[in-house]
């Protein structure tokens, strides 16, 4: 694996224009009314290594917090899934963690933020605690011995969907019962490692489409390097890959080629949405990926600085979990 570069530079201070729009939060980007968003974390053991590079931003002024630091890709799943839920304020919200044993973590609910200056919400002081990602495999060669990645578990990602489908559709029912209307809904899933394996699942990820189609439920994938194909990793202009040429914030060093997953596993994975991983390559961190593609995600574009922080500061305060970003200039 190749040495890690030392983490750039963040901007250092906020200007007091900044510091007064945190007063005078702008609207959430989100015109879905009662939209319901359900998060899949990848809890797998990939989950625990630090390659993202992100710095703590801090909120009311004063320097831009703690400079730039490489913190674990569970830890950057979280910071991108409190971006996404700032940003567009869903009515509800629920977290599934998926290692080699898929549960519900959060159930869907509205008291995920803070209201007015009342007391933080679920999401405020979120984090996986590290031991709820999983051992890395015994062998020190990236791939978890010669039989396969045990925590790949390729039924994993099957299992969440079907969580998701299960929850969303006890929500609809409450809403047609309480309101007489179906609230749209999203899955958001990260991906840490390689969905190996994915293409024995081809049929049952093409039935979970259908159903999550009748839930008027859109699927998103975050992807880390790692869950790209080999293809993906082939040396380009001056033996620099795709990463290398992208101008990625974050250090990353590449696994093994066949620790990867296969073209096929990757067309499977992506029938499940009808988004392209080959239209829009992910960055080497999630928050990243967000951000840098905020018009698709979030339908608009936006200054990061000026609609996240305040936006940041409405929902979690200034006393939750720090504000992460990706270094900017």
């Amino acid at each position: 694996m190749k040495d890690l570069a030392p983490p750039p530079r963040v901007q250092e201070a906020l200007t007091s224009e900044q510091v007064e729009r945190l007063m005078f939060p702008p609207a959430p980007l989100c015109t879905v009314e009662g939209l319901r968003h359900i998060f899949v974390l990848d809890t797998s053991w990939r989950a625990s290594l630090e390659d993202q590079c992100l710095a703590e931003v801090r909120l009311g002024g004063g320097n831009g917090g703690r400079p730039p630091a490489r913190v674990s890709r569970i830890d950057c799943q979280v910071a991108t899934m409190k971006t996404v839920c700032c940003l567009e304020e869903p009515e509800a919200v629920g977290v599934v963690h998926m290692g080699s044993k898929v549960r519900m973590d959060v159930s869907p609910t509205a008291s995920w933020r803070r209201r007015g200056s009342g007391a933080g919400g679920v999401l405020s002081t979120y984090s996986v605690a590290p031991l709820e990602t999983e051992a890395s495999p015994s062998d020190d060669d990236g791939d978890g011995g010669n039989s396969g990645e045990p925590s790949a578990c390729p039924e994993r990602l099957p299992q969440a969907l079907h969580l998701c489908v299960e929850k969303l559709r006890e929500l609809r029912a409450s809403d047609r019962a309480m309101y007489g209307k179906e609230n749209e809904a999203r899955i958001t899933v990260f991906l840490s490692s390689p969905p190996r394996g994915m293409a024995a699942f081809a049929e049952e990820l093409q039935e979970l489409k259908e159903a999550l189609d009748a839930l008027d439920a859109e699927v998103h994938f975050i992807l880390h390097p790692d869950a790209y194909s080999p293809r993906f990793h082939a040396p380009m202009k001056d033996d620099k890959t795709l990463w290398d040429m992208t101008g990625c914030r974050s250090p990353y060093s590449q696994p093994l080629a066949r620790a990867l997953c296969s073209d096929e596993d990757m067309e499977a994975l992506q029938d499940v949405t009808y988004e392209k991983f080959s239209w829009q390559v992910h960055m080497a961190d999630f928050l990243s990926t967000l951000l840098d593609y905020r018009s698709h995600y979030f339908g608009q574009a936006f200054d990061i600085v000026e609609t996240l922080l305040p936006r940041w500061e409405a929902c979690y305060g200034s006393k939750g979990t720090p504000l992460l970003l990706p270094p900017f200039d």
